[in-house]
């Protein structure tokens, strides 16, 4: 793609994203604008609520093991698969609309992070995990920031500010 023109402005943007789909778009985007380019072709194309997305922008992307994207959003997830969309929020059994990590562990076991909490998405079943039952310590900020999966396949949680170790 050759244009002088920004595509959008990262500039005060918390969180950008670009990720390649593996087969023919490039994805790019930050929490407030998404877009795609098409390889074959050669069209840049807004991603927003009239093509099937729940909100204009996302936080995080992540590509799992069977090509689907996902798209963590301030109103809940956005899932691409096969050029289809698909929507998961509070209501469908996530934590909370509000997506702010998400990890594949493996297929059909995904782990999304929320603030306050986790959602375990593990063979279609919805499992959640309320920060709150275990502390009522209100100072302790429990926003996920990033979820990380090592080579033992500990499932590690990076919180505002501390990082802390789970099995699940």
């Amino acid at each position: 793609y050759n244009n002088n023109e920004r595509i959008f402005n990262h500039q005060n943007r918390r969180h950008s994203f670009i990720i390649f789909d593996g087969v023919e778009r490039i994805y790019c985007g930050n929490e407030f604008e998404m877009h795609y380019y098409d390889l074959k072709k050669k069209q840049l194309l807004n991603i927003n609520q009239e093509n099937g997305f729940t909100t204009t922008g996302s936080s995080k992307v992540l590509l799992d093991s069977e090509s689907n994207l996902w798209f963590c959003t301030y109103r809940g997830i956005d899932k691409v698969s096969s050029q289809r969309f698909q929507n998961y929020f509070k209501s469908t059994g996530l934590f909370d609309n509000e997506v702010s990590a998400m990890l594949e562990v493996r297929k059909n076991f995904l782990i999304f992070g929320h603030n306050k909490g986790l959602t375990i998405l593990k063979d279609g079943i919805y499992k959640t995990i309320d920060f709150n039952i275990y502390s009522d310590d209100p100072v302790i900020n429990r926003r996920v920031m990033s979820l990380y999966k090592d080579k033992k396949n500990n499932i590690w949680i990076a919180y505002i500010f501390y990082v802390s170790f789970c099995y699940i």
